[in-house]
């Protein structure tokens, strides 16, 4: 989209260290980080409970899955306290070109909006399940 177009153009510019810009790519707020060691930092909610984890929630994130690819290692950090659970990627960005970190930016916005789903249905499950 024109608008998603806009917004990875804040990454045109190489990141100092430290640095840290918001972007708000599909729907989803991801947050790019350069970490020393030029090491690239992305993150993203990808579940927000109302005031708890499920269980089936917590199962789904220890299954690999067909939307898990291989060039990109993704991990996840369950927040107790907010009751979400963050996708992380981190990955070299040596010399990293304003495309290809475009591109990065893009598959883990993707990555992150098929767990969102997923984790929803998971959700969704859950709350239909009858004790019995």
């Amino acid at each position: 989209t024109m608008f998603a177009q806009r917004e990875l153009r804040k990454i045109e510019e190489p990141l100092q260290e430290g640095e840290e810009i918001l972007l708000h790519v599909d729907g989803a707020d991801i947050q790019v980080q350069m970490l020393s060691g030029s090491k690239l930092h992305f993150s993203t909610p990808v579940y927000r409970g109302g005031n708890y984890i499920p269980h089936s929630v917590r199962e789904a994130i220890k299954r690999k899955h067909a939307f898990c690819i291989a060039t990109m290692r993704t991990s996840f950090h369950l927040d107790e306290t907010h009751f979400a659970i963050w996708l992380h990627y981190v990955g070299v960005s040596d010399r990293l070109s304003a495309e290809i970190m475009k591109d990065l930016v893009q598959e883990f916005g993707e990555i992150a909006s098929q767990w969102r789903c997923y984790l929803d249905e998971q959700d969704r499950n859950d709350l239909v399940r009858v004790p019995g």
